[in-house]
């Protein structure tokens, strides 16, 4: 004989068991589908490592090194990716037109920046190159997030507020806070 209070544990329990299983299914479709999968050339955060085949050593920065200079030369070279997009965004461009050129003209252009203007782990931990890491993370990474979030604008028919111009505000931000530390 069981009683209703036996059901509403039974109940229960059956609730905790289908977790569980939508769980273990869930794990099982991430480890097949994603884990599995290489990663892309653009879903790191920084750009591929430009050092020797030994593992062992560590990537220094020239002792030369002028946060400046790298700086206002990265700027320099993202500037036309900049403009380009809040061009295409200030003309409301279409989300074809802004497939195109992302596809065939940004996104290498990101990449090739992001080798170039490549900072060793060691420059991100060590306040020393903070100008150059405000560069890099603030100009030239939000440069690919600000193109992706114009794609998007345009796919959802140019919103406010708009993605787009927020990673703009953040570029921004960045120059301002290179051109602050450079003024010496």
């Amino acid at each position: 004989m069981s009683t209703k209070e036996d059901q509403k544990k039974k109940g229960g329990c059956l609730q905790v068991l289908k977790v569980f299983a939508g769980i273990v299914v869930l794990s099982t479709v991430y480890v097949v589908f994603i884990a599995d999968r290489p990663p892309s050339k653009t879903a790191t955060l920084e750009a591929p490592l430009k050092k020797s085949t030994s593992p062992q050593k560590t990537i220094l920065l020239p002792k030369d090194f002028d946060n400046c200079s790298y700086a206002f030369n990265l700027i320099n070279d993202v500037s036309p990716l900049i403009n380009k997009a809040v061009l295409m965004h200030n003309q409301k461009s279409t989300y074809q037109k802004i497939a195109e050129w992302r596809v065939e003209t940004a996104n290498n252009k990101i990449d090739e920046l992001q080798e170039n203007y490549y900072l060793p782990p060691s420059a991100f931990m060590n306040e020393e190159y903070s100008t150059a890491k405000t560069a890099y993370n603030d100009i030239l990474y939000r440069t690919g997030a600000m193109i992706s979030s114009l794609y998007s604008d345009s796919k959802n028919g140019y919103p406010e507020p708009s993605a787009m111009k927020e990673q703009y505000d953040f570029i921004k931000e960045g120059r301002l806070k290179v051109t602050s530390a450079c003024k010496n």
